[in-house]
């Protein structure tokens, strides 16, 4: 058997527009275009799926669990800046 590289796929992350109910949590402005939670959602299902299928990948991580409260910065995580989870 040969040994070989296996790959990790690091700071995976969308980022998801605010809603409005939420954007006391946050200051700023974005600085990248925004998708929302369902499309996160869904690329991040995929992401998951795909690199368990993938003997060449050892793991994925997610950048972020906890959004930013900053909009310049990052809001890719699974939990809104002021701790909410995201909306159903």
């Amino acid at each position: 058997m040969f040994d070989y590289l296996r790959l990790r796929l690091d700071e995976v992350g969308w980022q998801v527009a605010i809603p409005a109910a939420d954007a006391g949590a946050y200051t700023g402005a974005e600085n990248v275009k925004v998708t929302d939670e369902a499309t996160q959602a869904q690329i991040y299902s995929d992401l998951v799926k795909e690199a368990a299928c993938d003997p060449d990948l050892s793991g994925v991580s997610f950048f972020g669990f906890v959004d930013e409260g900053d909009l310049a910065r990052f809001q890719a995580g699974f939990v809104r800046a002021d701790a909410a989870p995201p909306r159903r």
